[in-house]
């Protein structure tokens, strides 16, 4: 009994840390994030942001399915087998090159169903990107796995600073939507670098089926549902392209992204350590039920009220800020406010639910979200973007 509660209080202790890190982290990379993002959208038109969101959607897609999971799998191990390690790995760098390849031969016919032909040449640059960002993906998993959320914290500042700073000078220089382009690849290459300079890790040469077996068919169900909770807040880009042009999925996209800006900066500190801490309470019900409940409380005390004000203020708030040619943006924020709540807890639902095995669970309420998403977007959207 001893044993149990000194491990807690040790569990409790680098929880706390490693939010701390976190929260500076994200409040730094929200920060600098807002900073060029306001900067290039002043520069830069919605319809740049719009043509960019459109490939950088399909590439997500992408990025979610030759991941795999195995992050989280190597992340969510009690006791890691260096083995196990070095097969995610190298599944990770298979997947991905597979990924890659499917992404350049399908972009001409994902930029048609958009109905925006330059979404082929970008996806087709952004596609070598999958397999270069997989490189870090495990040792990242590895370091969140064992708390290293400090070397995390100096990897995401970095990586935004850089990435932010070419993406702006690009566009002073009169790049266009590749500015954007240009930034993707910045941040996955100081990423990568970073990742193994803060985990020096050398996996070795070898794949064990049996264990990749174990892992991946409990992944699958994740990244299923990892892709319809990314296709809930995405797949209306599709529609919009479809229906208005990439000019108004900008608008629709600086919306969104405002928001997530500003769920990042309460949300994404606690929720990076809310997969390791409640997997490591996975056996202890109430001390699990505890944990996940001070979790979503203290995310929702900090997250409703300021996506509630926001919307009470983001049509002069982006005029302020992006100017005029952003149009209808604000009255789009206004309406995606109103999600909040269930926004607080979907993005917990599923490291609560990994945690404790039960990935079934929530790829049902994924499906049934998803499936509703795309009926009432495919009915409403002819009668416009609001």
């Amino acid at each position: 009994m001893a044993d149990t509660a000194i491990a807690h209080a040790e569990l409790k202790k680098k929880t706390a840390l490693s939010v701390l890190w976190s929260v500076i982290r994200v409040a730094w990379s929200t920060i600098a994030t807002f900073v060029i993002f306001v900067i290039l959208a002043r520069i830069l038109g919605p319809g740049d942001f719009g043509t960019f969101a459109l490939a950088s959607l399909f590439v997500e897609i992408g990025r979610v399915l030759a991941y795999a999971g195995l992050g989280d799998a190597v992340t969510r191990q009690l006791d890691l087998d260096e083995e196990l390690a070095d097969t995610a790995f190298w599944a990770t760098i298979a997947f991905s090159g597979i990924v890659a390849s499917l992404v350049f031969f399908f972009a001409p016919y994902y930029g048609d169903l958009v109905r925006d032909p330059s979404v082929s040449g970008i996806l087709r640059w952004l596609a070598p990107l999958l397999p270069i960002s997989s490189l870090a993906v495990i040792h990242n998993a590895r370091l969140a796995r064992e708390f290293g959320h400090k070397s995390l914290a100096g990897q995401a500042i970095a990586a935004s600073l850089l990435s932010g700073i070419t993406a702006v000078v690009c566009a002073f220089l009169g790049w266009g939507v590749w500015a954007l382009v240009a930034q993707t690849a910045v941040n996955a290459a100081v990423t990568v670098l970073l990742g193994w300079f803060y985990y020096p890790w050398m996996p070795k040469f070898r794949f064990n089926v049996t264990m990749f077996r174990s892992v991946f068919l409990f992944s699958i169900s994740l990244v299923v549902t990892q892709l319809m909770w990314m296709l809930l807040a995405r797949v209306q880009d599709i529609f919009i392209s479809r229906w208005f042009g990439p000019v108004e999925v900008g608008r629709y996209r600086i919306a969104w992204r405002l928001i997530e800006l500003i769920g990042q900066a309460v949300l994404a500190p606690i929720g990076s350590v809310s997969l390791v801490t409640l997997s490591r309470l996975q056996n202890d019900a109430t001390a699990f039920r505890n944990a996940y409940n001070k979790i979503v409380g203290a995310a929702a005390l900090g997250t409703i009220p300021l996506l509630l004000g926001f919307g009470a203020l983001s049509n002069d708030m982006i005029a302020l800020l992006f100017g005029n040619k952003w149009g209808n943006a604000g009255d789009i924020a206004t309406v995606l406010v109103l999600m909040a709540v269930p926004f607080v807890m979907n993005f917990f639902a599923s490291s609560a639910l990994s945690a404790v095995n039960r990935a079934e669970s929530i790829l049902s309420v994924a499906a049934l979200q998803l499936v509703t998403t795309l009926i009432l977007t495919w009915l409403l959207v002819p009668y416009g973007v609001v």
